[in-house]
């Protein structure tokens, strides 16, 4: 869209809007568990939500894995794996340089930076951590954000991304930038567990199934970009 400055009555001009299209493909996580008829009528807590946590907890692994590396037809698109998403070279072949820090993050354009958030694992952020200013003062601080604690770096939050990769020759550690506007999730069925007492029952068994439906990809590649370890 483009717009002018115009007087009083002064005629408006035209602009015209275009806008493309992304198809997300919803993705289904499953599993199943027996569970025997004595074990449910006899245990002191409820197996059934016993269940759900632990169902829960598996998705949600998988899910986390998908989004930063999935590059599989049947789950959604990690946002490491898409080619539209780009890198700035981290300054140095071997380890992450504050000077790369710093590259990467006027690497997005302003309106981003104001929700952006930088994602890496634990390990990245232990060995930035270790990253001093010249007045010998770390980059990595600990801020107080609605009463609570927040790891920051140059003034942004860093999300820890378990699935994100190490710091190594030619690999991507670190990214950052506007999850929100830069990559989508669209939730159809967070948790469906179904209660099966009649397949299993000539066994004594009652099956209980788990599945979860999502979509998930890059939205707006430019609202997001990785950190190469690479000098160029």
């Amino acid at each position: 869209m483009t717009g002018a400055w115009v007087g009083e009555s002064q005629s408006r001009p035209e602009t015209t809007v275009t806008f493309g299209q992304n198809r997300y493909g919803v993705c289904e996580i499953a599993a199943y568990v027996d569970v025997s008829n004595s074990m449910l009528e006899d245990s002191t807590f409820d197996i059934g939500q016993l269940l759900a946590f632990e169902f829960a907890e598996e998705f949600g692994h998988l899910e986390g894995t998908a989004f930063v590396n999935g590059a599989s037809q049947l789950s959604p698109s990690g946002f490491m794996q898409d080619a539209n998403v780009g890198y700035t070279p981290g300054t140095d072949a071997s380890a992450i340089k504050a000077d790369g820090l710093i590259d990467l993050y006027h690497a997005i354009k302003a309106p981003y930076r104001a929700n952006a958030v930088f994602g890496m694992n634990s390990s990245t952020l232990g060995a930035i951590r270790k990253l001093k200013d010249t007045a010998g003062n770390y980059l990595v601080a600990m801020q107080g954000i609605n009463n609570a604690p927040v790891t920051t770096l140059l003034g942004r939050p860093i999300v820890e991304m378990p699935d994100m990769p190490d710091i190594g020759s030619n690999t991507y550690p670190i990214i950052f930038g506007d999850f929100q506007q830069g990559y989508r999730v669209f939730d159809r069925i967070s948790l469906s567990i179904l209660r099966d007492p009649y397949s299993q029952a000539t066994n004594g068994m009652t099956r209980f199934h788990g599945r979860r439906r999502v979509a998930g990809g890059v939205g707006k590649a430019e609202a997001i970009r990785k950190l190469k370890i690479a000098t160029s």
